[in-house]
């Protein structure tokens, strides 16, 4: 009983000095942005090969990437978290906790800018190396489980979003990394990068006419909803099937 006692003193104390922030547990992993309801999962640095080896041009060369620890979204950011912020619904398919979609990159980083200055907290996009790290979870492959049980795609969306979190969780606890929507990334795409490409925290290319989406999403296809596979479209770009979850800088 005393134990559990000052558990809960020191949970309380989290939050009288963090008001920001609301913690499920003690020691636990993830924790919960108190404006939105947003959960983030801790991702601890590491190393892995990026890319794919016989797939598409922008995927080669495979190569290794180390990056930083990081907190990420659970799940892509819903239409709920989104009207918290900024009081209104884009999305084409609505429904509160589906992700939120129909907004430019340009969109999302008004969000961003927004959510930051309510909370005072350091929100971001991913960038793609943090993208697909996290998607991994250490897989090796194209997927971090069976397709049908971890994604909703073209095959079995029934030409629509889905409430997130409904498909099985990859090994960091992360729901719908691949499919339901698209997910913008913060860097420029550039279809030749990887033969350039740090081999430590890459930020993507310097500029470009396009930003990175990754994941795929209900209306893609199988060839699509991998960890490896990468696009670009224009910042000012809007779309039914694109979406986005947050990085919070520390």
């Amino acid at each position: 009983m005393k134990t559990r006692f000052w558990r809960c003193a020191l949970a309380v104390a989290v939050g009288f000095l963090f008001p920001g922030w609301m913690t499920a547990q003690t020691g636990q992993t993830v924790k919960q942005e108190s404006l939105t309801g947003m959960k983030l999962v801790w991702i601890p640095g590491g190393d892995f090969d990026m890319g794919h080896a016989d797939r598409y041009p922008d995927e080669v060369p495979v190569h290794r990437v180390h990056v930083d620890g990081f907190w990420i979204g659970q799940t892509e950011v819903t239409q709920t978290h989104w009207d918290k912020v900024m009081m209104k619904l884009p999305s084409l398919h609505q429904g509160w906790d589906f992700p939120v979609e129909n907004i430019s990159f340009e969109d999302v980083e008004a969000f961003i800018a927004e959510l930051n200055r309510r909370t005072g907290q350091k929100f971001r996009l991913p960038n793609e190396a943090e993208w697909e790290y996290a998607c991994r979870a250490g897989a090796a492959g194209d997927w971090y489980g069976e397709l049908d049980g971890i994604a909703w795609y073209d095959k079995n969306a029934d030409k629509k979003t889905h409430l997130v979190g409904r498909k099985t969780p990859n090994a960091f606890n992360l729901y719908d990394m691949l499919g339901n929507v698209w997910e913008w990334c913060a860097d420029f795409y550039g279809e030749k990068y990887y033969a350039n490409s740090p081999a430590s925290n890459p930020q993507g290319p310097d500029s470009g006419a396009y930003r990175v989406v990754r994941g795929g999403s209900w209306n893609s296809p199988i060839q699509r909803v991998r960890a490896p596979s990468r696009f670009g479209y224009p910042p000012g770009s809007k779309f039914a099937f694109v979406g986005f979850r947050l990085v919070l800088a520390e």
